[in-house]
């Protein structure tokens, strides 16, 4: 919710995507949803970011993370 007030500002003129880490949320991937590591949350987030860039490639995309995940999103991208 940290981002809740910007993303409906957002969505009047972009698309928004919040996805749901790994032990967070109510997703699961199974014994490996325990794999909390920076490696894996890297590769989780590609993985999202493809999708996303592949459904809507015609748009920039922009990655905010929040605490642990503003770490992740700048790992990510470099």
């Amino acid at each position: 919710m940290s981002f809740a007030v910007l993303a409906e500002k957002l969505k009047t003129t972009s698309t928004v995507v919040a996805f749901d880490w790994r032990g967070h949320g109510e997703h699961a991937r199974g014994e490996e949803e325990k794999n909390m590591s920076q490696e894996t949350l890297i590769a989780d987030t590609i993985e999202v970011l493809t999708y996303v860039h592949e459904k809507f490639n015609d748009r920039s995309l922009i990655l905010i993370g929040h605490s642990m995940g503003g770490a992740i999103a700048t790992k990510t991208v470099s």
